[in-house]
């Protein structure tokens, strides 16, 4: 079930660690990060944090849901907002994620005709050595009787 989640502050406190505040079905909370995953690839993660400090599930007044929304909702804005600011600071960014517009260009039917054409002609080679044209041809001793 989707959860309300409001944000109140985000901001970057170190190189990959971020604390936020807002409420969760009119919860309070406060998050932060911690890196997670292997050696050399770690990537922060928000924690749900009570009394300054992270409680486990059973000590939590957040259930298990509430705190995957808030975790998911603040990554897609930490996600969001380094996207921003890559495209601010001139840093590069991924093709497939900076805007664009279509391209569109005239159609060549000179050159798609002429491909058709060769085609035709490619096929028509190829009925011929294999006698799908219709036509009988001998095929003792020749490579296209091992095809048959």
């Amino acid at each position: 079930m989707a959860k309300l989640i409001e944000l109140l502050t985000f901001f970057k406190t170190g190189p990959q660690a971020y604390k936020a505040s807002g409420t969760c079905e009119d919860k309070p909370f406060h998050a932060a990060t911690i890196l997670y995953g292997k050696k050399g690839e770690k990537q922060p993660i928000f924690k749900v944090q009570e009394d300054g400090k992270h409680v486990g599930l059973g000590d939590s007044k957040f259930s298990r849901g509430e705190r995957i929304a808030i975790a998911r909702f603040l990554k897609i804005e930490r996600v969001k907002r380094e996207l921003e600011g890559m495209e601010e600071e001139g840093d590069e960014v991924g093709e497939a994620l900076k805007p664009h517009e279509p391209v569109s260009k005239p159609l060549d039917t000179k050159n798609i005709l002429d491909m058709c054409a060769k085609l035709d002609e490619d096929e028509e080679f190829v009925r011929t050595r294999t006698g799908l044209n219709g036509k009988s041809y001998p095929e003792e001793g020749t490579s296209i009787s091992a095809l048959r």
